[in-house]
């Protein structure tokens, strides 16, 4: 066969294709990255392909609202797969054994409030280990991290580096955190917007147009314990005890929030809320997430 004239013999090029859900932005990290960490991303999407995500305007049904009636917020609960490695020592009090998994709750989001809040303690984590903490929609791959895989969002332990949808580009860095770290994660299902906590600290707010059903969603890559709140007990972030956005009515499921001290309680109750979370005019904002700061509370 003769020669392409310029070429000399030269080999041909081999042309790399794309990956399904692989943005051109992210293509030389996908390529860049190891063997691993491409095989998960392909099963992960070969997931979402067997099992497509169907949103609904509806979260919970009927039998979910009546358990929720009846258990109040214990009706959270963490459930796990079968082949991940997490063991559920409590139903709010999870241990990861090692390799990278995730679990979730067995219910989602209500959509019944503007905003939703959990948190969770780092209560062990061995060096090495990465945890992720956040929100994800079901079905959802059992081996990935929070933030990892499409209709997710994940505020990930080493370099506090926030995912969503995929693991090639962080979408924003906040603080690192580590083991006795409470993280906080909050919602607002009207705008899609995330927000997080580290020690009772806001972090900052996400336009992360999360317009789905979620789940709190926590993952890790070793062995650790986590523990979770969805509301049975004070959270560290004021606000979210005084506005009550833990997941069930607080009337029926804990006493009211601790006295502050008459001038501190004042202060709390009265002080204008953070931009963004809780007001009920606010919109999805930028098509571009982008990431807010603001003084602590």
């Amino acid at each position: 066969m003769a020669e392409l004239p310029g070429s000399h013999g030269a080999t041909t090029p081999q042309i790399r294709q794309l990956p399904h859900g692989v943005s051109e932005e992210d293509a030389e990290r996908y390529f860049d990255s190891h063997a691993g960490s491409r095989e998960g991303y392909d099963l992960a999407m070969a997931f979402e392909r067997t099992n497509p995500y169907q949103n609904s305007p509806v979260s919970l049904s009927p039998e979910d609202r009546a358990w929720i009636i009846a258990q109040g917020v214990s009706a959270w609960r963490f459930e796990s797969h079968p082949q991940a490695s997490v063991q559920v020592l409590e139903p709010t009090v999870v241990q990861f054994t090692g390799g990278e998994s995730c679990i979730q709750t067995n219910l989602p989001v209500p959509k019944a409030k503007l905003v939703y809040y959990y948190e969770v303690k780092v209560v062990k984590m061995d060096p090495g280990t990465t945890v992720a903490v956040g929100w994800a929609t079901r079905p959802y791959p059992w081996w990935r991290m929070s933030g990892y895989s499409r209709y997710s969002i994940g505020y990930h332990s080493n370099q506090g580096l926030i995912y969503r949808n995929q693991p090639f580009t962080p979408l924003a860095s906040i603080d690192e955190y580590s083991e006795g770290d409470v993280i906080g994660c909050g919602f607002r299902h009207r705008s899609g917007k995330v927000f997080f906590t580290r020690n009772g600290e806001l972090m900052g707010i996400l336009n992360a147009r999360m317009f789905y059903t979620v789940y709190p969603t926590i993952s890790n890559t070793g062995p650790c314990v986590l523990q979770a709140n969805f509301g049975s007990s004070e959270f560290l972030l004021p606000h979210a005890n005084v506005r009550h956005w833990g997941f069930a009515n607080p009337e029926d499921t804990r006493p009211p929030p601790p006295a502050y001290g008459q001038d501190q309680d004042t202060f709390v109750v009265e002080m204008a809320a953070p931009p963004g979370i809780d007001d009920p005019t606010a919109t999805a904002g930028s098509p571009t997430p982008t990431e807010v700061r603001w003084p602590p509370v």
